[in-house]
Parts: structure tokens; C-alpha cells; sequence
């Protein structure tokens, strides 16, 4: 099957994680809306959105959790007191 260059709203919703509220919130009035969406094609009352488009906001959108550090080991918390001693 091949893949739409130019997908609808309804069609976008049914391939990506977004939902028709969301899209649709997101292309209103730049002015009054609190957050920026997808780039999108207005013609008339119509609103298409581009493939490549979507997907290159979608990646925009990936954020990375930092690690997130347990407690130091005995060994650590050792190694580290001798330098602050030694440091003195």
C-alpha cells in the first residue's frame, strides 16, 4: 500500500498518536491557542498536513528523561570521603 503524501485530519488521526481535538485545537488562531501543533495546509475550510511534516514534529516533540541517579554505593560514599579528608 502506499503511503499519502498529503493526509486529511480524520486520516492523520487514524495513523499517529494525535487525537482530533488535539489537531484541531492546534489549528486555530495562533493567536488564542496556548501551545503550537503540526504544521498544517489550510485551503479554504480544509485542513491538510503534510507527511514529512508531521513526522519531522512528532521527533521535535521526543523528550529524553535524564537518568535518574540511586543512592551511592558504600564503596562510592567511601572513596569519596577519603578525597575530601585527603583534599584538606
Amino acid at each position: 500500500m502506499e503511503r499519502k503524501e498529503y493526509l486529511t485530519r480524520a486520516e492523520v488521526v487514524a495513523e499517529y498518536p494525535l487525537s482530533e481535538s488535539f489537531l484541531s485545537k492546534a489549528s486555530m488562531d495562533p493567536a488564542k491557542r496556548p501551545f503550537s501543533g503540526p504544521p498544517y495546509i489550510r485551503r479554504g475550510r480544509k485542513i491538510i498536513y503534510r507527511r514529512r511534516d508531521l513526522e519531522a514534529w512528532l521527533d521535535a516533540q521526543t523528550v529524553e528523561q535524564p537518568r535518574k541517579q540511586g543512592r551511592p554505593t558504600k564503596a562510592e560514599q567511601i572513596m569519596r570521603r577519603r578525597m575530601q579528608e585527603g583534599g584538606d
